[in-house]
């Protein structure tokens, strides 16, 4: 996916299904209207199983289709941090859920719930890190190989790693260009300074201008007598 996408997915802000209608929530005192949920179909997944995205979802069969708990079991799976990674812009649209083939007669209904779930992380480069290896900076990561990738355990993982150069007494920023997951290589390119260093430098800066100045005011004045 584009690096830029998944930088926007972690520290962009995530919407979420909006809550349901004072006119829906009137109706819910009656549930008796709402079909119930004959059966739960799961379609889109590649990693996660289906009794995982059920849990997640918070449904079985015999609940009340309602419109609050369907939005509430959207929200839920979106807030897992496992879906949404291709659809930056429109991260809500990685999960959707729909009724099919309602029987009028029992009052039943099928639920669909279509997912897009992330990639897996197969592995790690850590790049541009400066004065701390990436070995030590893998201590910092939580994000698990050989699982799909969770954006909230990145979004932890990029400030975990921040904060380490920070102890440090470093600016450790992870760089937008560069970032994100190829072929399941989960590449994190790091931008580092020296806030001392760089104290230094503009001293020395201020030490060479403040030295020019003086030469200049000590450069004898000929007024053009002896030219």
């Amino acid at each position: 996916m584009r690096i830029q996408s998944l930088f926007l997915v972690i520290f962009g802000q995530l919407v979420l299904v909006p809550p349901v209608h004072a006119e829906a929530a009137v109706q819910e005192e009656k549930p008796e209207k709402y079909p119930r949920i004959s059966f739960i179909e799961v379609r889109g997944n590649m990693v996660l199983t289906r009794s995982a995205i059920l849990t997640a979802a918070g449904l079985k069969a015999g609940d009340r289709a309602m419109p609050s708990a369907l939005s509430a079991a959207r929200r839920n799976m979106l807030q897992t941090g496992l879906f949404g990674m291709h659809r930056p812009y429109k991260p809500e649209e990685a999960v959707k859920l729909s009724l099919v083939k309602f029987s009028k007669a029992t009052n039943e209904a099928r639920l669909i719930i279509s997912v897009d779930e992330n990639e897996i992380v197969k592995s790690f480069n850590i790049t541009g890190n400066g004065p701390i290896p990436p070995s030590e900076l893998l201590g910092y990561i939580q994000t698990k190989p050989n699982y799909v990738l969770n954006i909230n355990t990145l979004r932890a993982d990029v400030e975990r790693i921040q904060l380490c150069y920070d102890r440090k007494g470093y600016v450790g920023n992870v760089s937008e260009e560069g970032f994100g997951l190829t072929k399941g290589i989960l590449n994190i390119p790091i931008v580092v300074y020296n806030p001392r260093m760089e104290h230094s430098i503009h001293l020395i800066r201020k030490t060479l201008v403040r030295r020019k100045a003086v030469e200049v005011r000590r450069t004898p004045q000929t007024n053009g007598i002896f030219d």
